[in-house]
């Protein structure tokens, strides 16, 4: 049998093979269409008026039945019958351009069957977009083709920490309004000007931690709200655009601290602008650099941090939900090991965008500042917290040796 060429002829082709062969079954079984296949072929077949129940042309082309009826007379033969035919459903529902699928809605019946549906929709990303976006990321990386070797002047006993709070990625500001200028462009060329001098002043320490203390980016999706609250973010460009830009800038700051330490730690923490983002930002972090034996990527979806450092313990988290006055009991309690073999503890927060520390028995915490200017919100709530990053060098046996600050002057 010659393949069907019109959707038509493929219908008529199952009535033909059901007829044939006497029964679905069968005919599902001889001809290599799968039975479900078939089947669903014959009810549009009937439905069409192309089961050979209805004159030929009773149906017209866009159109199936609807009622059909028929008179018989007393010998049971047919002497006329009528069809009533309405549209044939449409094509599957694709949303316009720029939009994604939000919810469905449906009109039952008494008995629950459905009669009508409404698909609602929004802007935002498809999944065929984000895809697209994490494969331009990838595939566009400028990265080294060949790292340099490991340093080898460098000292086990310390550890270089590099502390990244609430740069908000993404933020927009205007300075007639806000006081500063703040976009993407800047935030990025803020980061990398920042840490790269932090970098090139730090101590040749064998090992650097890189720690997201959250917020790197200032909207955790195309909707530009934050999760918790709510509420309307000023943000700048398309957020698939924001996460490649703060995943690239991210490589190319590992790649840096490559080339001054042997090793080099990264662990993203969760805040309330990118309580979502975070996970899948440091998988693929994780899945860029899988393959180097001197980087290791934290993938743990935490909010909570605790590192330790010979003497020296570590902990973090951003502060929206843990204060840093409850850090001490937090880390005592849940790691009673490296808090008992420790003399030197901190702890690191962000989220309130200012410097202000704390001394708990047995621990001091800091919150930082921002480098991120003031969006119109804060600006209008009379914040005037400077702006600026730092790193800080430990020694094993000693704590804290030096710190660093990088001010951000614009």
């Amino acid at each position: 049998m010659a393949s069907p060429s019109s959707p038509d002829e493929l219908l008529r082709e199952a009535v033909a093979l059901r007829n044939y062969h006497g029964s679905i079954r069968s005919a599902a079984s001889k001809s290599g269409i799968p039975r479900q296949t078939l089947q669903s072929r014959l009810k549009q077949a009937a439905a069409r008026g192309l089961d050979g129940n209805v004159p030929a042309g009773a149906v017209a082309e866009g159109f199936e039945i609807h009622r059909r009826s028929a008179r018989y007379d007393k010998a049971g033969n047919l002497v006329a019958q009528s069809v009533s035919s309405k549209p044939e459903p449409g094509g599957v529902f694709q949303p316009r351009a720029g939009h994604v699928i939000k919810g469905e809605s449906a009109l039952l019946d008494p008995e629950g069957r459905t009669l009508a549906r409404w698909v609602k929709t929004r802007e935002g990303q498809s999944p065929e977009d984000t895809l697209a976006a994490i494969r331009e990321v990838l595939e566009g990386a400028a990265s080294f083709a060949t790292l340099p070797p490991a340093p080898t002047a460098v000292n086990a006993d310390l550890l270089a920490f590099f502390p990244i709070a609430d740069i908000h990625l993404g933020a927009l500001a205007h300075h007639d309004e806000a006081g500063d200028d703040y976009d993407l462009k800047i935030a990025e060329s803020i980061l990398k000007t920042s840490i790269g001098e932090l970098i090139s002043r730090s101590a040749p320490a064998e090992t650097a931690l890189i720690l997201d203390l959250g917020d790197f980016l200032h909207a955790d999706n195309s909707m530009a709200r934050t999760a918790k609250s709510g509420n309307a973010l000023d943000v700048d460009s398309r957020h698939s655009k924001v996460v490649k830009t703060g995943f690239l800038a991210m490589v190319w700051i590992i790649e840096l601290a490559l080339q001054k330490h042997s090793r080099v730690i990264y662990r993203k923490l969760s805040g309330n602008h990118d309580e979502e983002t975070s996970g899948t930002f440091a998988l693929g972090l994780w899945a860029y650099f899988r393959s180097n034996p001197r980087v290791e990527i934290d993938i743990s979806p935490s909010r909570m941090f605790v590192h330790q450092f010979g003497s020296v313990l570590l902990a973090g988290t951003h502060g929206d939900m843990l204060r840093m006055d409850g850090l001490a009991g937090w880390v005592a309690a849940t790691h009673p090991k490296p808090w008992g073999d420790t003399r030197f503890r901190y702890g690191w927060t962000g989220h309130i965008h200012n410097k202000t520390a704390i001394t708990s028995p047995g621990i001091t915490v800091e919150s930082l500042n921002s480098p991120a200017a003031k969006d119109a919100w804060h600006a209008q709530m009379g914040y005037t917290a400077p702006r600026n990053m730092i790193s800080v060098t430990y020694h094993k046996d000693k704590g804290e040796m030096d710190r660093l600050t990088v001010a951000v002057v614009r």
